[in-house]
């Protein structure tokens, strides 16, 4: 049983159906009665106590003197295979049943409160307990959360169940429907047993708890019927006398709508005033009441009477629900216990003993060395990457400020891949035909001789692509730096998440460097774009070459080869248009010489300055300034102190598969049982 309340706190029920007990009723069914009578404990019985919250109980007799514990476990979303345990002890270890009464008050208290300080509810009286329930603001009329009761008991039968509130009339919609929804959950389970208390003094059918049972379970295989409060039946009702013994004798008939599979039991409970006398379920006056009384003394089936042969039973029953849902239960727990065991593997590894200097010298030299690795392209290929990628866009948006010379204002072919006959005329300010050059000729034309082209035309043009690099080129240098600075952030991670202290040390370093080296790179890129500004030069031995293919090719559009003249297209003399094509054969020619030219510096560049110095740079820093730590009182051990966070799910985790061995030793050896 107590397996079940372990699955349950690790929130194995959030994942599969585990087994369980639910005893359910109206208010005043008897239900606080039949529950001290299971357990033994007495339990709050006036308004605002434990009629607010789902009550778990697990009995159990492997002990050898009587304890009790109280927990509370909220509810809500909550994985089995991962998270910490989510029950919170609630009070100290009690030794006297007489003590259990004020501390489930206390524990209905605190489990009521919105109030995250669980603790104050400890010191108060039953008093003050009432007048908080009913004063506070921050207090719930109802909630889901449980209060978790484990006892330990070696006259018990072993049994684990949960009481729920009971069933309400008389109260605001908001509650009597909180209530019902809140029984619909519990007894949903297929593989839920469901106990429900049905005083004799009613009409079952008129029942609400049997009625939600039976909306749960119509066919009634998981259900079990308990009739109390008997001796109310009074003498002379021949009628009820007669309904309540077929109905404990269950009769398997077409005409039995009452029919259970578990059947009925009837149990005979102290009222107040044999409480007061301290009369239990085990020690009421007349023992042999249910067998000198009618009906009941007419029920064949005497096991059917009395609350030893319900709970003895009731346990036998859960047991058999138990051993057919292990093996689903051993897979979840092994799987659970796995996952928890593969977390802490995953978590990053402490220093094993060892002077703390040295331990932080070989962490951060494992972190240097893999920045050094990752930045030269040896491993974390994903960073070169993903910077080569960036540089290839950097290319396609230079070289898409190419100059887009189309020398065919009149004609119908272009025989070069810088012409596109779908966008003649497309808006693009770095297009030119002939006409649109000439108008830049003669803009730039002066006093020069006859048939000599304004160096001004070249100059012209060549600014005009370059205007648009400068922008191009931030953004690749902006977007370089982030995804180098959130490369840093992930190895540090790597290197350095167990020891926060340390990481920040080492990452406030990284990050300083970085952004000096940032903005010595940005200064070095933008005399780059301004070196490109002027002179207009270039050493290239083929610079001719290339602007004499450039004016064939433009040549060829005005006076194409015999075998491709249209001979529609009216004779104009080629040289009509030489400066023309001279001065876009040179700028085409110039733009592919510096496009190249720039797109592979500022690669280098940015690459050398911003990425594979960092080591170089950060790592005399870090030396230096941790020295200065190791003279501070602590400095050192202050850096190795683990991460509080990964500290405290490392505890968890191991707390959890800790847990979950016990269980698993448990269920195994409970199979071999």
């Amino acid at each position: 049983m107590q397996l079940l309340r372990d699955l349950r706190n690790l929130g194995a029920d959030t994942v599969f159906d585990l087994p369980k007990i639910v005893v359910i009723g109206s208010q005043s069914a008897g239900k606080s009665s039949l529950i001290e009578a299971v357990t033994g404990i007495n339990v709050p019985r006036d308004s605002g106590t434990c009629t607010r919250c789902p009550m778990e109980c697990t009995m159990s007799s492997a002990t050898e003197s009587w304890t009790c514990t109280i927990s509370l476990r909220p509810e809500g979303p909550m994985e089995f295979i991962a998270g910490a345990e989510r029950v919170q002890r609630f009070g100290p270890v009690i030794t006297n049943k007489r003590d259990v009464d004020i501390w489930l008050r206390r524990a209905q208290g605190a489990i009521l409160s919105t109030d995250p300080n669980k603790s104050r509810w400890e010191k108060m009286s039953a008093d003050e307990i009432k007048r908080a329930i009913r004063d506070e603001d921050e207090m719930r009329p109802f909630t889901e959360d449980t209060i978790v009761v484990d006892i330990q008991d070696p006259d018990a039968t072993d049994l684990s169940f949960v009481d729920l509130p009971g069933l309400i009339q008389n109260s605001d919609q908001n509650s009597i429907d909180l209530i019902k929804n809140l029984v619909r959950k519990h007894v949903a389970g297929q593989n839920t047993l469901i106990l429900v208390t049905i005083p004799v003094s009613d009409d079952i059918q008129n029942q609400g708890a049997v009625v939600l049972a039976k909306e749960a379970d119509p066919s009634g295989r998981r259900i079990i019927g308990v009739l109390t409060k008997p001796d109310m039946l009074l003498p002379g009702a021949i009628g009820a006398h007669q309904l309540w013994k077929q109905t404990l004798e269950n009769q398997n008939t077409p005409n039995n709508q009452n029919y259970l599979q578990h059947g009925y039991y009837c149990v005979r409970l102290p009222d107040d005033a044999s409480r007061q006398k301290g009369y239990t379920a085990q020690n009421l006056p007349n023992p042999d009441y249910f067998d000198v009384t009618r009906p009941w003394s007419e029920v064949e089936d005497r096991r059917r009477f009395g609350v030893t042969n319900l709970v003895s039973d009731v346990s036998a029953l859960l047991v058999q629900l138990i051993e057919a849902n292990l093996p689903m239960i051993r897979n979840a727990v092994e799987a659970a216990l796995k996952a928890c065991l593969d977390r802490l593997a995953q978590l990053p590894p402490l220093t094993q003993g060892g002077e703390p200097f040295t331990n932080i010298m070989l962490l951060i030299n494992g972190f240097l060395r893999e920045l050094d690795a990752a930045a030269q392209g040896d491993s974390h290929k994903s960073l070169a990457q993903s910077c080569r990628q960036r540089y290839n866009s950097l290319r396609d948006e230079i070289f898409a400020s190419c100059p887009q010379f189309r020398p065919k204002t009149q004609y119908k072919r272009v025989p070069s891949s810088d012409y596109d006959d779908d966008d003649e005329d497309d808006g693009q300010v770095n297009v030119y035909d002939i006409a649109a050059v000439n108008r830049v000729i003669q803009e730039c034309t002066s006093w020069e001789l006859p048939g000599c082209i304004p160096y001004d035309v070249y100059k012209t043009l060549i600014k005009r692509f370059l205007h648009s690099w400068n922008a191009s080129l931030q953004d690749c240098f902006e977007e370089i730096f982030r995804i180098f600075s959130a490369f840093l952030e992930g190895l540090s991670d790597n290197h350095l998440a167990a020891y926060r202290n340390l990481k920040v040390f080492v990452l406030s370093h990284a990050r300083t460097q970085l952004e000096q080296a940032k903005k010595e790179t940005q200064a070095s890129v933008e005399k780059l774009v301004s070196l490109e500004g002027q002179p207009f030069v270039t050493q290239r031995s083929d610079f001719v070459a290339k602007q004499e293919e450039w004016m064939r090719s433009y040549h060829n559009v005005f006076w194409p080869p015999p075998k491709l003249r249209n001979a529609e297209v009216a004779y104009t003399p080629s040289w009509h248009y030489r400066d023309e094509i001279h001065v876009m054969a040179t700028v085409r020619t110039y733009f592919q010489f510096a496009y190249e030219r720039f797109a592979d510096t500022t690669l280098l560049m940015q690459e050398h300055d911003l990425v594979q110095s960092l080591r170089s740079k950060l790592e005399p820093t870090l030396i230096s300034d941790l020295m200065n730590v190791r003279t501070r009182a602590g400095g050192l051990e202050n850096l190795l102190s683990e991460d509080p966070d990964i500290e405290r799910e490392r505890r968890e985790q191991t707390n959890r598969s800790v847990r979950l061995a016990e269980i698993k030793n448990r269920l195994d050896t409970f199979s071999v049982i």
